[in-house]
């Protein structure tokens, strides 16, 4: 929605929002903009039936031709291909709420076990979102070893066995003897535009302290997190894998903790890349108070 029509809408003339600056999203903000318009449109499927049902009641009473019950079933029976659609729809809408409430909840844990990062010497961010290919970045760490690259897999655990992920370097296996690498992919994309975004941003400014670009590249470190699983990383640690897939107890005290790197950057540095970030990421939102 635009800005005009949001005016037209709200037809503030007189008064204007009292903020000074646009809030940073918080952990899970896009899976909850996607929870909310799943249960809109569950609401809107039992809303259907009951209308429908309604308008049967209606017609069974002031129908003339038949009696009542023949009528009421007449319209029930015709009514019936609406009622089997909006049943077929509530069920998606139901497994897809509970999928992203789901996620939804693993990055409000994740982003909150996150934030203990910050006594040291961590900036946190949540939610960054790419308009152009339609992502989003669960959450960033700017500390010392460079930009910490989070992202949150909230996967179902089986009723029986050990919930253990085995990750050997190059993809992760589950109990049931299912694999997959997609996190690993997904996670280096988002590593990668996070990297890309730093340098524009730093080229974008006059005098930065910051010096990294592609020949330079500013150090980015790629964490996968599985809230509640353990992870078995032993011979990804043997092949010294760049991604490190870890779970929500281990994330900051020993994962984050023990970061390493050849390069280090400077408390000027990580002023200075938050203040970009920051800046960044409250410009995107700046219509929120423009109405």
């Amino acid at each position: 929605m635009s800005n005009i029509l949001r005016k037209l809408i709200l037809g503030r003339k007189e008064s204007r929002q009292p903020f000074m600056k646009p809030p940073l999203a918080i952990p899970g903000e896009s899976l909850r903009e996607k929870l909310d318009d799943e249960l809109f449109g569950f609401a809107l499927a039992l809303y259907i039936p009951f209308l429908l049902f309604l308008l049967v009641v209606y017609k069974t009473i002031f129908s003339a031709p038949l009696s009542h019950l023949l009528s009421f079933w007449v319209y029930m029976i015709t009514s019936l291909p609406v009622l089997l659609v909006a049943i077929l729809y509530g069920r998606r809408k139901i497994r897809k709420i509970l999928t992203y409430r789901q996620g939804f909840m693993g990055e409000q844990i994740i982003g909150q076990e996150l934030e203990r990062s910050r006594s040291m010497g961590y900036v946190v961010f949540h939610d960054i979102y790419n308009e152009q290919k339609k992502f989003n970045v669960d959450h960033i760490a700017i500390g010392k070893p460079g930009i910490v690259v989070v992202e949150t897999k909230s996967k179902s655990k089986l009723k029986k066995g050990s919930p253990e992920i085995v990750y050997d370097g190059t993809r992760l296996t589950f109990p049931d003897r299912t694999y997959t690498m997609d996190p690993l992919d997904q996670v280096e994309a988002n590593a990668k535009w996070i990297q890309e975004l730093a340098h524009k941003l730093i080229a974008e400014k006059k005098n930065a302290k910051c010096q990294f670009n592609n020949k330079n590249p500013v150090p980015v470190v790629r964490i996968v997190v599985y809230p509640g699983w353990y992870v078995d990383y032993e011979e990804a640690r043997k092949v010294k894998a760049k991604t490190m897939v870890t779970n929500d107890e281990m994330l900051v005290d020993n994962v984050i903790k023990s970061l390493k790197q050849p390069l280090e950057l400077t408390d000027g540095m990580i002023t200075e890349l938050q203040e970009l970030f920051e800046y960044y990421l409250r410009e995107k939102n700046k219509e929120m108070i423009e109405y």
